[in-house]
């Protein structure tokens, strides 16, 4: 995906990954992995990307305004990030929201694939890959709810939660 080529393609295409991926006929991964890529002061949007292993251990995340992941301890499960690992080689997009009074709001793309495995009755290994994009465009869908980590999010009806949060953390109603 040469440089040129491809920051001609993001701007014709609006930086739609499932345009890019026909447009130069390469996988899902390889083009969110591209677009996260791009060089900053080109006019290009800002975009943030993270990456799993099939243990939801992340392995490499460029945070973005608005999006972080703790690279310790675990990330919310509610991520596409991590739902991806559930439907392999199935790309998902999902507008996701933080809590807070500001709730923000990012564009997710996210798609789990799988690498060749060199010995036979070795597991196949698996990875994640996200990409996500600050201020998405307004639409009628109702983003996903999502936290940083169960630590210190704030929603108390969240089915996902699986550790109380930190004592002086505000408890907000899940959507």
């Amino acid at each position: 995906l040469p440089l040129a080529a491809f920051e001609d393609a993001c701007r014709v295409r609006n930086y739609n990954p499932a345009a890019l991926a026909q447009a130069f006929q390469a996988s899902f991964a390889t083009v969110l992995r591209r677009l996260a890529s791009l060089p900053m002061g080109r006019g290009h949007p800002p975009i943030g990307l993270a990456a799993c292993d099939a243990a939801g251990v992340l392995t490499l995340v460029k945070p973005v305004p608005g999006f972080a992941l703790p690279r310790t301890g675990g990330a919310c499960p509610l991520w596409p990030l991590y739902a991806a690992l559930n439907r392999p080689a199935q790309p998902i997009r999902l507008e996701v929201a933080l809590p807070g009074s500001s709730a923000t709001r990012l564009l997710c793309y996210a798609i789990a694939d799988t690498r060749p495995s060199p010995r036979f009755d070795v597991p196949t290994p698996v990875q994640s890959t996200m990409l996500v994009m600050p201020d998405p465009p307004e639409t009628a869908s109702i983003a996903q709810p999502v936290g940083v980590s169960c630590r210190i999010c704030p929603r108390a009806n969240c089915a996902s939660r699986r550790e109380p949060a930190m004592k002086g953390v505000r408890v907000e109603t899940a959507l």
